[in-house]
């Protein structure tokens, strides 16, 4: 079976269907990845110490402040694999962190004793403070991957004052971008606030508006409030609100109230906050969706709060009674609300987890992000307040999974994005991260060597590789590590890691040659090397039994994830939890299997290989995963956080391949888009699907009536149908060939054919409906 094709993109499923014996036992040790629970790791460091977490981003970076035992100043901190580090410490002074985007960029606020706070960017190690908007102060609240921060700030307005010229200081929501602070309500004698700001831009927060209020009574005319933004003599309320264009829209409350507040927005333009439900109710979380605010009610008190809320809908804050004496609440407890239901995160942890931690009681959980993780505040053992982090743990439990996926819609159109130059080129994009940057490889037409690329913000850039040598980029984490191949014409094919700005050789296992498929954002990278070097000699070998799946870990060597003699294998996809798929050789003894019942994977003297399955690797085992409809091949090419994986799968003996999609236990066909081929080459978590569908191979090498394809919804769409020819054309391409990528973002790339017929690399990014 032939190894290490030459750059057609990620390991092609074409070298899986060489002739194999099929095989005629079940799969075996179907492994179907367990259901979720919690890890919780408590923040804090020294005795005495109090905390909180307020943000985390995708890569799992937390940010919060602490306080000693000792002093009663606040420290921000960011916490980052295992270890917390204070931010820019400065005597007599107070920090706290708030936000952190997926490029590490930290806003938070800073104050001196007695004087008013100051908002700050913290990056590359160093502290800015923003200023204000005139007035003495200012907060940040939120950032955006693209460094958009949001806060409120003091202005100054010179207004007028029972007859008399005066200066009017009201804190106002602001947006900090490009290194200036700017107003985004500049109303005379109002205050807001900007809470929270997507990726996208779209800003939420809450502002004062003035209400027009009709009451029922002898008249019988009903109830009614009309709000009316900058109207005089009327009564003033805080209403969530959106920001755009230099004005406050406003979003309404519960139930006609006085005070609401949105907290959270995620890229589908669904916001999470607060709203009072009537007089007797202190405020009930909501949710607010195409144009409707949705009561969230609470954990059976009378009050609840939504603080944070993921692309996932999964929205997190806390529910309490009466508020106390102290300023605190009554009977408070974090939860989740997903799928529906509003969970306790205390009872979804379990006693004995939260006493393991020193943790008495999970107050408030403030973020989450696309992974699942939640960070908050919650009170240990001994009473103080204590930073938080939930992660979801894929192994070992038994409870039921709390965070599962929510379908997402497929996008209303798509703007459409080629990174080549004007200079002519061929390219192709491999992957894409949280971030939207993208890699892949490009050649020119004057010369045959491809050259791997970073694609971030618009500008293209050629990783630094050899002159006359081949590479190729086919991954990249949220944290920018981008892995990949390359090689010089007749030596062996070597993997890297590229990453602060310099590459690093992925030794193999010892064998000629390797390459790497895929890395998690915790700088894993999985991929198949040659291991029998005892068998290399003038030639290469050329069958797969000579490639086995590795596992690379940073400065460490490779690691077999296989240890099967005289079977091959190879990973392709890694998830955020550590969680490997592929596929494997299985060996079948056809004279004795059924009678010894030996499983598949045992080799001895005489087996015949079954073929390629799609497999998953742990602890040294790989795991069957079976094909479709009792096909000889089959292949795992993409695992989401939530364990569902895509991949390809013979369906029949006429060799037929379909995309199938791996949940729970069952392979599902995808179908085609009326041809007789299909691949699944990447999914997200909201169980999108991306890849092509085609007819039969052409003379050239390639495939009739060749489409990219995204399924959602239970539905498989041709993506040149969604983008339509109009944007396809003006954007230079043909068609869109295959998608090989997807992020959260529902962001896609691929390779497409130009007017010129050339391979092109492409992005694709959801553009949102409008608002209502």
């Amino acid at each position: 079976m032939p190894y290490l094709p030459q750059f057609p993109g990620p390991l092609l499923f074409a070298t899986l269907l060489a002739a194999t014996t099929p095989s005629s036992t079940p799969p075996a040790n179907s492994n179907t990845p367990p259901p979720t629970a919690y890890m919780l790791t408590k923040l804090s460091t020294a005795e005495g110490e109090s905390s909180e977490a307020n943000g985390i981003n995708a890569t799992g970076q937390v940010v919060g402040w602490f306080s000693n035992a000792s002093e009663k100043l606040r420290h921000a901190f960011l916490y980052s694999k295992g270890q917390r580090q204070e931010l820019a410490p400065a005597p007599g002074e107070s920090s706290e962190a708030m936000a952190i985007n997926s490029s590490g960029q930290i806003a938070g606020n800073r104050i001196y004793q007695g004087h008013q706070p100051m908002a700050f960017l913290y990056a590359n190690g160093k502290m800015q403070n923003l200023g204000a908007l005139g007035g003495f102060g200012s907060e940040a609240f939120a950032i955006n991957d693209s460094g958009k921060i949001v806060g409120r700030s003091q202005t100054v307005m010179s207004g007028n004052l029972s007859g008399h010229p005066t200066n009017i200081y009201e804190p106002q929501a602001f947006l900090y971008d490009g290194g200036k602070m700017r107003n985004l309500d500049g109303r005379l004698g109002s205050s807001s606030r900007a809470l929270s700001v997507d990726d996208s831009g779209t800003i939420v927060g809450a502002a004062e508006v003035q209400v027009e209020r009709k009451i029922a009574g002898r008249s019988g005319v009903a109830a009614s409030a009309t709000p009316h933004i900058g109207t005089n003599n009327l009564p003033w309320e805080t209403h969530a609100a959106s920001f755009s264009d230099g004005h406050a829209h406003d979003l309404g409350a519960l139930d006609g109230t006085t005070y609401s507040e949105a907290r959270a927005v995620n890229q589908a333009g669904q916001i999470a906050g607060v709203s009072l439900t009537n007089m007797r109710s202190p405020g009930h979380a909501f949710l607010y969706s195409g144009g409707k605010m949705q009561d969230l009610g609470t954990l059976g008190g009378t009050y609840s709060q939504a603080n944070a809320i993921n692309n996932e809908a999964q929205v997190a804050g806390f529910a309490a009674d009466q508020p106390d004496k102290k300023g605190g609440w009554t009977n408070q407890h974090a939860f989740l609300y997903a799928k529906g239901k509003m969970q306790d995160l205390n009872e979804l942890v379990g006693a004995e987890t939260l006493a393991a931690a020193g943790f008495k009681t999970l107050l408030e959980a403030r973020g989450i992000n696309d992974h699942g993780q939640i960070v908050g505040v919650g009170e240990d053992l001994q009473g103080h307040h204590q930073a938080f982090l939930l992660t979801p743990s894929i192994a070992g439990s038994a409870r039921p999974t709390i965070a599962a996926a929510i379908p997402t819609s497929a996008p209303a159109a798509y703007t459409v994005t080629t990174v080549d130059t004007p200079v002519p080129q061929i390219s192709e994009a491999n992957a894409i991260n949280a971030a939207g940057q993208v890699v892949g490889w490009y050649a020119n037409y004057s010369e045959a060597v491809r050259h791997a690329f970073l694609y971030d913000k618009g500008k293209r850039q050629d990783l630094d590789t050899d002159q006359g040598e081949f590479s190729e980029a086919t991954a990249i984490n949220s944290h920018g590590q981008i892995i990949g191949n390359h090689h010089r014409p007749g030596h062996p094919q070597s993997a890297f890691l590229f990453a602060n700005g310099q590459m690093k050789e992925i030794a193999s296992l010892g064998g000629w040659d390797c390459a790497v498929s895929a890395v998690n954002d915790s700088g894993k990278v999985v991929g198949e090397s040659m291991y029998n070097v005892s068998t290399i000699r003038a030639v290469r070998p050329t069958t797969s039994s000579s490639t086995h799946a590795f596992l690379y870990e940073a400065e460490g060597a490779p690691s077999d994830l296989d240890g099967r003699p005289g079977l091959g294998s190879r990973a392709l996809a890694i998830n955020y939890s550590g969680v490997i798929v592929g596929a494997a050789e299985f060996g079948v003894d056809t004279q004795n299997a059924a009678r010894s019942g030996r499983s598949a994977g045992s080799t001895p003297p005489g087996v015949q290989s079954s073929g390629m399955h799609a497999a998953t690797f742990s602890s040294g085992q790989v795991h069957d995963l079976g094909t479709l409809g009792g096909g000889e091949n089959s292949e795992a090419r993409a695992i989401n956080d939530s364990g569902q994986i895509a991949g390809v799968s013979t369906t029949n003996t006429r060799s037929r391949r379909h995309a199938f999609l791996y949940s729970n236990g069952k392979m599902q066909d995808l179908g085609t888009l009326g041809s007789i081929f299909s691949q699944a080459n990447a999914l997200n978590k909201a169980g999108q699907v991306v890849g092509f569908t085609a007819d039969e191979p052409d003379k050239k090498g390639g495939l009739l009536n060749q489409r990219a394809f995204l399924y959602a919804n239970g539905k498989m769409q041709d993506l040149n149908e969604l983008v339509g020819a109009d944007a396809l054309t003006t954007a230079g391409l043909k068609t869109l060939l295959e998608a090989r990528g997807i992020n959260e973002l529902g962001q896609i790339v691929g390779v497409g054919v130009d007017l010129q017929g050339r391979h092109e690399a492409f992005v694709l990014t959801p553009v949102k409906p409008p608002k209502s």
